[in-house]
């Protein structure tokens, strides 16, 4: 379970986003989701994941997260379609988060490594990707 926390924590946002050229939507949306860093970095804090119970408060404060990405007001279609798609991506990873409770409640090591497999496509590359996607047209603006 050990290696669920590490993947969890240092993987998910290790690159965070962030613009040179941008307008003020940017900046807010950017502000946002870089408020992703605060919660990953408490949750650090506490080391290994042990306790269902954590893997569901960290599901919680990654949901309200999205929410708060979700109310950022957006004009641009564009900048509006990659808060969607950030959106989605924390929606998946609260689910896994719920999932990896219910594994390590359950002491279900087919179930830990399935979710381990599916944190890492979140984190690694659907997020690495997502952040390059939201640079790259910012700092076009």
């Amino acid at each position: 379970m050990k290696q669920i926390k590490y993947l969890i924590l240092l993987a998910f946002l290790a690159g965070t986003v962030g613009c040179q050229k941008n307008g003020k939507r940017c900046d807010e949306l950017i502000g946002v989701i870089n408020q992703g860093v605060e919660i990953k970095n408490k949750y650090e804090k506490q080391g290994p994941v042990k306790d269902p119970k954590q893997y569901l408060a960290m599901a919680q404060d990654w949901e309200k997260l999205k929410e708060k990405i979700g109310a950022v007001s957006l004009r641009d279609d564009e900048l509006k379609g990659l808060s969607g798609e950030y959106q989605e991506l924390l929606g998946d990873y609260v689910r896994i988060l719920r999932e990896a409770a219910r594994a390590v409640e359950s002491k279900d090591e087919a179930a830990a490594q399935k979710v381990r497999a599916e944190i890492k496509a979140v984190t690694e590359d659907r997020q690495a990707l997502l952040t390059n996607k939201i640079n790259a047209y910012c700092s076009s603006k």
